[in-house]
Order: C-alpha cells, then structure tokens, then sequence
C-alpha cells in the first residue's frame, strides 16, 4: 500500500502532464496559471479531505481521466489558500456548459476577494475552451456565496427552481 505522500507524489505527476488541473496564482490584480509545483502536495491532500472526499489514488486517476473534469487551486504568495473543481457537460444542441460544482477558500482568506478572483480566472478560462455558459448551484442560505456570484454577473432567473438530491450513499432510493 502506498503512503500518502507517494500517493500524492503520484497526483502531482499526473497533474504536471494534464493542462486540464492548474494551480491559479492570485497576486495583485491579475491571475496567473501555472503548473502545480511539488510542494503543493499537502493542501492538495488537505483539500481532498476538507471537501469530504475519500482520499483513494484510483478515484483521483479516475477523475483526472475524465477529459470533462478540470481543477484549479487558488495560491497567493506561494501558499495554497482555495480550490475549485468543475466539469464541461456536452448539450444535445452541441453547445458545451461549463459547471462549477465546488469552490472553497480557506478560512482565513475568505472575504478578502479571492474567492472573486478564482472565479473571475474560471469564468474566462471556461470562455477561452469554447463554453456557451457556466453556471453552479448554491444555496439561499449562504448570502456571502451568493453576492460573489451576482457581482461577478451570475443570474438567478428561476428563483422558483428546486434542486433535488438523490444521495445514493446516504440510502437513499
């Protein structure tokens, strides 16, 4: 069994040969996109567990195999502060969606603008790859969220939409 750093190790080569998985710099008023270095390694794990993901190699090659993931993580002053993960969806119409289905700052560095800052680089990013449009799902309840979104654009012109979940681990049927 491998040890969680060579597991990491491992991520990292294949995020080092995948242009779809960047490391997002967000000094001063521009952001910049590089490739993940090596001592990105522990907020990458660290990240993992944050999000509630169950850290497994084969997962991870999984989803870097997967041509429609992408991910980017958000670094300021060569620290690792926040992540996002998003995938391309292919509509019948032809035209490609891009959705971003999580983003996260560390705590420390939320309300400072660069959570506003990742999602700015995605937005252009997700126009740079051919996408028609990007959207995400947030809910009510998280206000702070929701003013990122709208600043930066987004629109919520269904406010009668439900989500609904199917939690197949949870047992749901």
């Amino acid at each position: 069994m491998r040890s969680e750093k060579e597991m990491m190790d491992l991520v990292l080569s294949l995020a080092e040969q995948d242009e779809r998985i960047r490391i997002v710099t967000l000094e001063g008023s521009r952001a910049n996109i590089n490739i993940p270095k090596k001592n990105d390694l522990e907020f990458m794990e660290e990240v993992l567990i944050d999000d509630n993901m169950v850290f497994d190699i084969d997962n991870l090659k999984g989803f870097l195999n997967d041509t429609s993931s992408f991910g980017f993580i958000a670094k300021e002053n060569n620290k690792i502060i926040g992540f996002a993960y998003c995938y391309t969806l292919l509509r019948p119409d032809g035209k490609t969606m891009f959705y971003l289905h999580s983003i996260g700052m560390l705590p420390n560095y939320q309300d400072k603008g660069y959570g506003s800052k990742l999602l700015s680089f995605i937005k252009e990013y997700s126009k740079e790859i051919g996408c028609s449009e990007m959207f995400l799902i947030t809910d009510k309840g998280n206000p702070r969220a929701c003013h990122v979104y709208e600043k930066l654009g987004g629109k919520n012109d269904y406010k009668d939409e439900i989500v609904y979940v199917y939690d197949y681990e949870k047992g749901d049927k």
